[in-house]
């Protein structure tokens, strides 16, 4: 297996998570590998985005990028309770109410991943994380379907697959239970 650079941060994961940890850490002067299994785009339903986001998309570099998406915009959300269908504004302040966007996820994807790449993160897809390489009980990189990736931190953003937990035998804890 072949070796591919060292790397500060390697982020398993390409969703919008892992996209937005590995632009942080760039912007930050970490030298960041993003690992994606899939080739993006890829299908996924609509993704609906609280309006609070919008601080977070300034600070990536990717605002004006979203609100020029054309994704529709909305002013809150219906939620049942107990049976009782009922609108639940998102609230709004001196300039009007506050907006969430209805987003078409794989061009919010698209947008994700091509602002890691402008930040000067190194994105390997379709590239699949293997192993972790462990050595005196610290991970220290991980093996690739492409090399091993010498690396000081592993970010897991492979949602509720959980890799690196599984994979280094980590006790997983659903929602509300105990330790």
């Amino acid at each position: 297996m072949s070796s591919l650079p060292n790397a500060d941060v390697v982020v398993v994961g390409g969703g919008p998570g892992g996209t937005a940890t590995a632009i942080h850490c760039a912007q930050k002067g970490l030298q960041v590998i993003l690992l994606e299994q899939a080739e993006l785009p890829r299908p996924h339903p609509g993704e609906t985005l609280h309006p609070g986001i919008e601080p977070l998309l300034k600070k990536l570099g990717v605002a004006e990028q979203v609100l020029n998406a054309g994704f529709l915009r909305h002013p809150g959300h219906y939620v049942e309770w107990q049976g009782e269908r009922e609108f639940q504004a998102f609230g709004e302040d001196e300039q009007g109410p506050w907006l969430g966007f209805q987003a078409v996820r794989s061009h919010f994807d698209v947008l994700l991943l091509e602002q890691a790449k402008a930040s000067g993160v190194q994105v390997l897809q379709p590239c699949r994380a293997l192993e972790p390489i462990v050595n005196q009980g610290q991970v220290q990189g991980l093996k690739t379907t492409l090399g091993t990736i010498d690396a000081t931190f592993i970010v897991d953003a492979a949602g509720s697959s959980q890799w690196l937990a599984r994979k280094l035998g980590l006790k997983i804890l659903s929602t509300g239970q105990k330790r």
